[in-house]
């Protein structure tokens, strides 16, 4: 080649390196950039299962908590009933003890009449006869 074709050519070849030079170092950016949005994506792919997962063991976990709701109900209405028996035997306690109470006292204020019958002591009570 002539020297005057190579001074015309040498601006525009360096120019072209530079270009290929700037797309090459651009492929480079866009290269990690790419990389790194597809390790995003993995990552939201990886957290999207686990999400899965954990969704498909909702219904499991509603029914278990429907089946321990039934058992607290059922629960609460034997402690309810045990309660309810339980105050009615504290009452039937309270009303013997009430009971007992007035038998004692009844017992205790029978007036004895002290006389004397006749070949008795005196001081001896002669229960029963008037």
């Amino acid at each position: 080649m002539s020297a005057g074709v190579k001074s015309i050519l040498a601006p525009l070849e360096t120019k072209v390196t530079q270009r290929v030079d700037a797309v090459i170092d651009s492929q480079g950016h866009l290269e990690a950039v790419v990389d790194a949005a597809l390790e995003r994506r993995k990552r939201a792919e990886g957290v999207l299962r686990e999400v899965q997962g954990i969704m498909a063991q909702v219904p499991a976990y509603r029914q278990k908590l429907i089946l321990v709701k039934k058992e607290m109900m059922a629960i609460n209405k034997r402690t309810s009933r045990l309660s309810q028996k339980a105050n009615q035997l504290r009452g039937m306690r309270d009303r013997m003890r009430e009971q007992e109470r007035r038998e004692s006292e009844r017992l205790e204020a029978r007036v004895v009449t002290m006389t004397p019958a006749s070949g008795s002591q005196p001081g001896t009570a002669n229960i029963g006869q008037e």
